[in-house]
């Protein structure tokens, strides 16, 4: 968690700049890989959308939060990942339903069924990346 911890604060130190390398130790040791997909083993913690957004970003070199079908993916091998709670993830997907503005769809973990939140109910962050 440490190590996480000192990752996550030297991306908002530095940025996104050629002082971060891709490949270190800590970024090995952090993630899964499923397919094509690279997922962080830890959260990120609980917040509401738009800093979780930001989060992911700081991460750099591509870790971002998953749409709705990448979420799907991690659900489904969640017991291989590890780390997850039972509560809410945020995906980067919008809710289809019209009659409800600036919502995102998120999947209850515990369960796996899916829902839409408001942007500013706290959610659990897990950032995922393309290889």
């Amino acid at each position: 968690m440490k190590v996480l911890f000192v990752c996550i604060l030297a991306g908002f130190l530095i940025g996104c700049g050629n002082s971060v390398k891709e490949n270190t130790k800590t970024d090995t040791e952090n993630k899964s890989v499923i397919g094509s997909l690279e997922v962080m083993k830890e959260d990120l913690g609980v917040m509401v959308w738009e800093p979780a957004e930001q989060a992911c970003e700081k991460l750099c070199n591509g870790w971002r939060l998953p749409s709705l079908e990448e979420l799907e993916i991690v659900y489904k091998n969640r017991m291989q990942i590890g780390g997850f709670e039972e509560g809410y993830y945020w995906s980067s997907s919008e809710s289809l339903d019209e009659s409800i503005s600036n919502a995102m769809i998120i999947i209850r973990f515990g369960i796996g069924d899916q829902f839409y939140n408001g942007k500013q109910t706290p959610n659990h962050v897990r950032a995922v990346r393309n290889l």
